[in-house]
């Protein structure tokens, strides 16, 4: 899948330690940038479930220099500027 700069979208996978160049599993959340024009996705193992705050502590390295928000699929969205 593309991403707006016409790369490979980006991903965060969570709960594997090592770089990896694929990871077929499942998505678990879409962090939304409101001062950036990419988006990124957060994929981890079926067997495991994260909460928002551990998603937000896990992504916070990278994450901390954006404004963003984490939307987890299924979940009931309020559009607000959280």
């Amino acid at each position: 899948m593309k991403a707006p700069d016409g790369e490979y979208q980006d991903a965060y996978v969570l709960g594997i330690e090592e770089p990896v160049k694929t990871f077929v599993d499942q998505l678990i959340a879409v962090i939304i940038r409101k001062n950036d024009d990419e988006d990124k996705l957060v994929v981890a193992a079926k067997d495991r479930q994260y909460s928002k705050e551990e998603i937000r502590q896990a992504v916070n390295f990278q994450e901390q220099h954006f404004k963003s928000k984490i939307i987890i699929p299924g979940e009931r969205r309020e559009w607000d500027d959280e």
